[in-house]
């Protein structure tokens, strides 16, 4: 699996960082913030963020492939960004870390989202928060596509419902969680939703 979705993402590092959703409108940032982005993919996210924390702010990005993180350290050259090759499953960060902890169409890969949750409020400070979009189902995939490494890889075959996906996030003793946006549109004979979704931490 992990080869299926480095090989795609590798092979994108010539264009552009991809996303299913536009986080910028909800983004809530303070000077001196510590953010993280889980899929950073060439930096150019989180460079753009860097003028938002203020001189004593930080920014990590980590992503999967090292072709990305190459990239993103080379393109972003600022005292506030680092960038990370790394597992959303394992995140090596200590807890109560970051202020905010965003990705974009990265979690659907995951077959244990709810690690990469638990994860998630294991890094966030007390009264932090994250900003997901990701894709969901609106309609249990078939097991062939759910189990299809290059469907998963391709950001469908991993979706799941979105109510299956909030509770994931409800039983973690996520507070305040709140969908911002939502958009359904159809992909490889199937209907998915991108969602943008806020959660804080207690």
């Amino acid at each position: 699996m992990k080869e299926k979705i480095t090989e795609r993402y590798s092979k994108e590092t010539e264009s552009f960082s991809l996303g299913c959703a536009n986080l910028s409108p909800f983004l809530a940032i303070r000077e001196g913030d510590h953010l993280l982005e889980l899929g950073c993919g060439s930096g150019k996210q989180a460079a753009r963020l860097a003028a938002l924390v203020g001189p004593k702010g930080i920014i990590v990005g980590l992503d999967l492939t090292s072709a990305m993180i190459e990239r993103a350290r080379i393109e972003n050259v600022d005292e506030r960004l680092t960038f990370v090759e790394g597992d959303i499953h394992r995140l090596p960060f200590d807890e109560d870390s970051f202020d905010l902890v965003s990705s974009n169409c990265v979690i659907n890969h995951s077959r244990d989202k709810k690690l990469v949750f638990a994860e998630i409020l294991r890094v966030l400070r007390p009264g932090g928060h994250f900003l997901i979009g990701d894709v969901m189902a609106v309609e249990r995939l078939p097991e062939e596509v759910s189990s299809d490494p290059t469907a998963i890889a391709d950001c469908y075959g991993g979706a799941i419902p979105k109510e299956e996906y909030l509770e994931i996030i409800r039983a973690l003793g996520f507070l305040r969680i709140e969908q911002l946006d939502s958009r359904i549109y159809p992909k490889a004979g199937f209907l998915l939703e991108s969602v943008t979704l806020r959660g804080f931490k207690g």
